[in-house]
């Protein structure tokens, strides 16, 4: 007896018989069965094609088993999943080869795989719940789960520094540079940087978040970077050397991920330092600016300054007097030859002759000439005049006159 749900199935006996004189005979009877109704049921495996994915996320392909353990076939309507504690997906809009509806037969199965997204931090264990709902011809709805789980495995950070100096040759003996810095995170979940440092010429690492002795100014903080961001800033720092040195700049920046794993790049740039040939002003004072003729001891005043920042060598200090042959200076100029004149300073020195002369001449010019040279064997020097006027003396006599005799008899006499 067969037949669906709810049904009553009547059964009917028919008897025929027959005597000795050939008369026949029937006669019937029926009994009725109900077809009671019986629940669908179902069961679902699924299985995960790999065991774990690197933080923060990667694809997982699962295979979902479907098997009919009714007693009669069943429709599969839907099938859904839910990663960890995300929303319920159809399966039928991701990357999958279930195809709905189904039916299957009794004890019959259905599978099909769909890929997914399935992320956490390093150490979980994130759960992955597939739920499938079948209907009988009865209209009667079962459903049932299947799990697997996919452990998300620890990757280490990774980060990548790129770093310019806006100028390449800074004039000796420095001066400040802006650097530009570029710091990509080339992982695949966030880090923080925890330092950006800095260092010129080989020296100690220092901060670039904030300005110092080395640092006279920057943007450079510290930040959270994106998976596959970046973040930039620039700062500008003093560096010096000799003329032809190259100097070599390097960042350092260091970051941690969520699981405290730290990581750290580096980059380079280089400036070259110039070369700034030697350049001095000399000034010449006289006193008094005025002799009187034959002439007389003037005291002459020579100022230096250094004009580059750069120091130098004071060489020499020579003299000529109205374009003649020079002379080595002599006074306290003497003791600063030799001596070092830093970048831009000034100093001075003085020194007395005599300067003789007609009035007709009227001035004598005195050139003072200083040499110097810087630390590359560079050399220069710059002169001065100072001059002095003759002034006119008008000449001056006297007369005495006396008499051998006090008085003579007049009428007079010799």
């Amino acid at each position: 007896v067969a037949g669906n749900g709810g049904d009553v199935v009547t059964d009917t006996v028919r008897v025929s018989a027959g005597d000795d004189d050939g008369n026949q005979a029937s006669a019937t009877d029926d009994a009725s069965v109900a077809v009671t109704d019986v629940l669908p049921q179902i069961s679902v495996t699924k299985a995960a094609g790999v065991a774990s994915v690197p933080e923060p996320s990667g694809e997982v392909t699962f295979t979902v088993v479907v098997t009919n353990e009714s007693v009669e076939p069943v429709r599969l309507t839907s099938l859904s999943d839910v990663v960890g504690s995300g929303p319920a997906v159809d399966i039928t809009t991701l990357d999958t080869t279930c195809v709905l509806p189904q039916v299957i037969a009794v004890d019959g199965v259905y599978s099909c795989t769909f890929t997914t997204m399935v992320g956490g931090n390093a150490g979980d264990s994130v759960g992955d719940v597939v739920t499938a709902t079948a209907r009988d011809d009865d209209g009667n709805v079962a459903s049932a789960e299947g799990a697997a789980a996919v452990t998300i495995t620890d990757v280490a950070p990774s980060l990548s520094v790129v770093k310019r100096a806006l100028s390449s040759v800074v004039a000796e003996p420095g001066g400040p540079v802006v650097f530009e810095v570029v710091v990509t995170n080339t992982s695949g979940e966030s880090v923080t940087l925890v330092s950006l440092g800095d260092s010129v010429g080989g020296g100690g690492y220092f901060p670039l978040e904030s300005t110092g002795p080395m640092v006279t100014s920057t943007s450079c903080a510290l930040v959270s970077i994106p998976a596959g961001g970046s973040y930039g800033c620039s700062f500008t720092v003093g560096v010096s050397g000799d003329a032809g040195d190259v100097v070599s700049d390097v960042v350092r920046a260091v970051a941690v991920d969520d699981d405290g794993t730290e990581v750290s790049a580096t980059d380079d740039a280089s400036v070259r330092i110039g070369d700034v040939l030697p350049l001095i002003e000399v000034t010449k004072s006289a006193e008094p600016v005025s002799v009187p003729e034959p002439g007389g001891l003037v005291t002459y005043t020579v100022g230096v300054r250094n004009l580059t920042g750069e120091a130098v060598v004071l060489e020499s200090f020579v003299d000529s007097i109205e374009g003649g042959a020079a002379f080595p200076v002599i006074g306290t100029c003497a003791a600063l030859v030799g001596t070092s004149l830093a970048g831009g300073a000034s100093t001075s020195c003085v020194f007395a002759m005599p300067v003789l002369a007609d009035a007709s001449v009227g001035s004598v010019s005195d050139v003072v000439t200083v040499g110097a040279r810087d630390d590359d064997g560079n050399s220069t020097d710059a002169s001065a005049e100072a001059s002095v006027e003759i002034t006119d003396v008008v000449p001056e006599i006297s007369v005495s006159k006396t008499a051998d005799v006090a008085s003579v008899p007049e009428p007079g006499g010799v």
